[in-house]
This record gives structure tokens, C-alpha cells and sequence, in this order.
């Protein structure tokens, strides 16, 4: 059942390139990335799986609405950083470490952890390095951003890009065919 019309929003191609960067002779975007979340109390690092989407201010990350709170403290998470076009633990960063400055889940999931709900949006900003401030600098002018399509009907494929679980930040981004 359809909640409301369908939409779509196109995806916009990065400057200069086609998007996608190759590993392992298989093509990534280089919009989606994978995010680091350290919870200081415990000294345990999270990671999870982020895309920069198409925005008006071209600054938007969709992700999991875990990877905004932290579900054991109901805390929004504070040490966290985007890196797009993340791969296997090269330190080699071309689009740089963005971070969280105003983020977004759905009640569901914020309130009574629906899993069905646990997805959200994070604006992010490229902080300077001399100040710690936002930079001004819109990740979307770096890598793009993906579409999205919401209240689709059923039957459509499409591609998941992401980083499966593990315990160690040099998982390879893995896709997924979806039909």
C-alpha cells in the first residue's frame, strides 16, 4: 500500500568525472561511503554505511537511523565522520572526513527502535582545519549525489551499494542487485 504519490528526484553527476571509482575490477560510486563512529565511553568504534543524495545545498547523507543514535544510549552519536568513496582502508581520502551537523530519523525508530524505520538524514559539513568550523565546502560538489525514489510500485530493480558488518574498517564496498 502506497502511503502517498510517487516520486524521484534525479541524481546528479560529480564535476569533471564520471562518478565511479574501480576496485577489484568492479565500479563504486564514489557517493557512497562508509561512516566511522567511535563512543568514547567504551572505546568502541561503529561503521556504517552512508550515500550523499541529491539536495538543494548538496550536503545531505541518507543512512541508517542507528548510525545517527546510538541505540543503546538513545543519544545522538557526537564522534562520527562520513568518507566518501571509502575503500578497504586505503588512507588515501580524495573527497576528505565529513561530519554531522544536524541530523534526522523518523519517530519509529527514534522512539520505539522500528526496524522498518531505521533510516535517516545527516547534513554534513567539511570542517576547516585550522578553525574546526565548516568549511563552506558542499560535499556535493565533490561526488554528487545519488537520487532517490520513494512509493515506488513493487517489480522495479535497482542497486544497493554499502559495507557489509565487521569488526575492522577495511571492508571493501560490496553491492547488492535488487528485482
Amino acid at each position: 500500500m502506497l502511503l502517498g504519490p510517487a516520486g524521484v528526484i534525479a541524481g546528479i553527476a560529480p564535476p569533471g568525472g564520471n562518478g565511479v571509482t574501480t576496485f577489484a575490477d568492479v565500479e563504486y560510486p564514489i557517493n557512497v561511503g562508509k561512516i566511522f563512529i567511535h563512543r568514547e565511553a567504551t572505546d568502541e568504534w561503529f561503521y556504517c554505511s552512508g550515500m550523499v543524495v541529491t539536495s538543494q545545498y548538496k550536503n545531505v547523507v541518507a543512512t541508517a537511523g542507528h548510525c545517527i543514535i546510538d541505540p543503546e544510549t538513545g543519544e545522538v552519536w557526537e564522534n562520527w565522520a562520513f568518507i566518501p568513496g571509502y575503500n578497504d582502508g586505503m588512507l588515501q581520502w580524495p573527497y576528505g572526513a565529513w561530519s554531522p551537523f544536524v541530523g534526522w530519523v523518523f519517530e519509529d525508530w527514534a522512539v520505539f527502535e522500528d526496524p522498518d524505520s531505521d533510516y535517516g538524514f545527516v547534513n554534513v559539513s567539511k570542517l576547516d582545519s585550522q578553525t574546526g568550523e565548516p568549511s563552506g565546502q558542499r560535499i556535493g560538489d565533490f561526488v554528487g549525489g545519488n537520487g532517490l525514489a520513494w512509493n515506488q510500485s513493487s517489480g522495479l530493480s535497482g542497486y544497493v551499494f554499502g559495507y557489509p558488518t565487521t569488526p575492522i574498517p577495511t571492508a571493501t564496498s560490496r553491492t547488492a542487485d535488487g528485482r
